[in-house]
């Protein structure tokens, strides 16, 4: 019977990975049926490099779900695995320097308007590549755990922690909207503030300066203004950081080293941000590519850092029986990252503002406070990675298992 319990997780990674690579391919043949028999206009060139990007990223989603899926095959046969895995760090720093000529390529691509098929291979790669850097960056010198847990958690952070996540925040959000809108009905006048927005809505193409323009007339209202940044900068990182690291909360009932935890949560948060982060960059357009690879790669360091902070966090507390840290450690890194989800939206209604009237200086020193509040976020973010680093490679019982 134990024997037969042992070989559930790698069954459940076999058949998730397994959904996973089905899931990607299907994707990549919708969006390649989709362009074929309905074809975007030709002249919009991001909507032909949107479509693009998301059949390649559709497809590297399958490959990094082929690992787990023989890596469990050979679980469930009872293969030998090798152990301890080699540390990637150096071939990391290797990509590093190529991922800088490539979005050095990628910018002169972007100017142009006759090249906007090579910036689709770009892209994926401009995004991935400094994910995969800063996972290595943060737990350089420290041993890795098992090939099937490292990939693993690649796979769950990839298929069904996000699904878990948005749905769950689909539904605070329409609690939310629930609790504004019951707010504003004691308010008089409401249609005449709010009708004229919601119309402009309709007209919306999908830039970010107009959603920045739509999002700075709506909190005008004070209700709508405290249940958007309710939702920004405390629901949403608190249930991201809740479920981004979703590898290390199954894992924690068996053998889990600090540093694994450490590893998995950064590993974790590395598969969230390259989902986040490419659909985010899939959406700007082509002129504005450098610019938000280089934004992404930023965030990346949010995503990775805090979980790994809370990787490390549960599995520390969970070995000493000490439960209540672990919540502590899952409320720091909401509150850093709901910090800087409410700094960047401030700053985005601080430049809407700034176009939209007179104050030019007022604001203009308002959003060099946001700045420095966001470096200084930023700052904390890498201390904090770097200092849990450092401890787990003085703590003597860092060894692999």
């Amino acid at each position: 019977m134990t024997f037969k319990k042992s070989k559930i997780p790698s069954m459940l990674l076999l058949i998730l990975s397994a959904l996973g690579i089905l899931f990607g391919a299907g994707i990549v043949g919708l969006t390649l049926a989709g362009a074929y028999f309905l074809p975007v206009d030709k002249g919009s060139t991001s909507e032909v490099l949107s479509i693009a990007t998301t059949s390649l990223l559709s497809f590297l989603v399958c490959i990094l779900n082929l690992p787990t899926f023989i890596s469990s095959i050979r679980k469930l046969k009872q293969k030998p695995s090798p152990h301890p895995l080699p540390p990637l760090f150096q071939k990391a720093n290797y990509l590093i320097i190529l991922w800088l000529l490539l979005i050095s390529i990628g910018y002169f691509i972007s100017q142009g308007n006759n090249a906007t098929f090579f910036l689709v291979p770009l892209t994926i790669a401009a995004v991935s590549i400094p994910v995969w850097w800063l996972i290595e960056c943060a737990r350089r010198g420290l041993p890795r755990s098992t090939k099937l847990r490292e990939w693993g958690t690649l796979t769950i952070g990839l298929t069904i922690t996000p699904i878990i996540i948005i749905l769950i925040e689909m539904i605070l959000v329409a609690l939310m909207v629930l609790v504004v809108m019951i707010g504003l009905g004691f308010q008089h006048d409401l249609n005449n503030q709010i009708l004229p927005i919601l119309g402009n809505l309709n007209l919306y193409q999908g830039g970010i300066a107009e959603l920045e323009q739509i999002l700075f007339d709506l909190m005008q209202n004070p209700v709508i203004a405290i249940g958007i940044f309710l939702t920004i900068g405390m629901l949403v990182p608190l249930i991201e950081e809740i479920f981004k690291p979703m590898a290390v909360w199954f894992l924690l009932k068996h053998p889990l080293r600090e540093y694994e935890g450490f590893s998995l949560g950064l590993i974790s948060g590395g598969a969230f941000a390259l989902l986040e982060s490419a659909g985010m960059v899939i959406q700007m357009n082509a002129e504005d590519w450098l610019t938000a690879v280089a934004l992404r790669a930023a965030t990346g360091v949010l995503h990775i850092g805090l979980s790994g902070l809370v990787g490390y966090g549960l599995t520390r507390s969970w070995n000493q029986k000490r439960y209540g840290k672990g919540i502590m450690y899952i409320f720091s890194a909401a509150l850093l990252h709901g910090g800087w989800n409410s700094l960047a939206l401030l700053s985005g209604l601080s430049s809407t503002l700034t176009q939209n009237g007179p104050g030019f200086e007022v604001s203009g020193v308002i959003s060099i406070v946001i700045l420095g509040c966001m470096i200084a976020i930023f700052l904390g973010i890498i201390t904090i990675t770097l200092r849990i680093n450092a401890r787990l490679r003085r703590e003597p019982n860092t060894q692999t298992i």
